[in-house]
This record gives structure tokens, C-alpha cells and sequence, in this order.
């Protein structure tokens, strides 16, 4: 896809993964200024530039890590901007809700209940969340890597 060319190889943005819970990581101007993120800051950015292209692509607040969806024909494809735009497979999410959930239920539960198109408001108080969690835990987790 173009875009995940130009964002991610021409401008150099990344995924945090050595530092992922630098409270910079959450907040947006530091992302720009830096060019790395974390999942949600990440697909803020992806959001804001494929809609200036004209892509209807929405936030996925999945478990444990946001997303990104653009609707196909036939279906949906859900993409990945902290590993590059990378698209996601249902055994990717799968696995990704394996993380979260009992084994059991994130292989049974239908994937479609966590990939919802999240709101704007959905997403700002995820962002928040996210934003205070790292700032008042800094230096007391341990990275997770993805």
C-alpha cells in the first residue's frame, strides 16, 4: 500500500518496541517530532493521513494493542501501524487476543465483536488511558514486546 510505503519507509515511522512505555510514545506532537509510537498514537496518524487521501480507513480499539480497518469489498481489512501497516490475519488476532484473553475464548469468540469501528470519543479516552497509565507507571513496567 502506498501509504504504509510513504509513512513507515520514506518518513521513517516506527513502533516503539525498545521503549514502548515512554509516556512520549502517547503523545501526539512527540510521535510527529520523533516518528515513533505506540499502536494508538500510530493509528491516529495513519487515520488523519489515508483520510486526506481519501481512505475511510477507523480505529479498532482491540484488546491490548488498536487497529486499524479499511473496508473492502467482500469484507474488511484490518492493518497494523505499529509493525508497519502491516495486515492482520484472523490467525493474527487471534493470537493477539490469546494475549489478553483465556485461550478458549479468544479461539471461539467471533472476531467481529472486537473489531467495531471505535469512535472519536472511543479513541481520545483510550489515548488518555493509555497516556496516564505510562506516565504514572514509568520506570515500573517492563517493555512488552509485540
Amino acid at each position: 500500500m502506498v501509504l504504509n510505503r510513504y509513512l513507515f519507509n520514506e518518513l521513517g515511522f516506527c513502533g516503539n518496541a525498545g521503549d514502548y512505555y515512554d509516556p512520549r510514545n502517547s503523545y501526539l506532537n512527540q510521535v510527529l517530532e520523533r516518528r515513533t509510537g505506540i499502536p494508538i498514537t500510530l493509528s491516529i496518524l495513519y487515520m488523519e493521513i489515508g483520510r486526506r487521501l481519501g481512505l475511510r480507513l477507523q480505529g479498532v480499539s482491540f484488546p491490548g494493542h488498536f487497529l486499524v480497518k479499511l473496508r473492502v469489498t467482500g469484507g474488511q481489512l484490518v492493518l497494523d501501524p505499529f509493525c508497519g501497516g502491516e495486515a492482520q490475519s484472523q490467525s493474527d488476532l487471534r493470537a493477539r487476543l490469546a494475549r489478553v484473553l483465556p485461550q478458549r475464548e479468544a479461539d471461539t469468540l467471533p472476531l467481529s465483536q472486537f473489531l467495531q469501528a471505535a469512535t472519536a470519543r472511543q479513541i481520545l479516552a483510550r489515548l488518555l488511558r493509555t497516556s496516564k497509565a505510562f506516565t504514572c507507571n514509568r520506570g515500573r513496567r517492563k517493555i512488552r514486546s509485540w
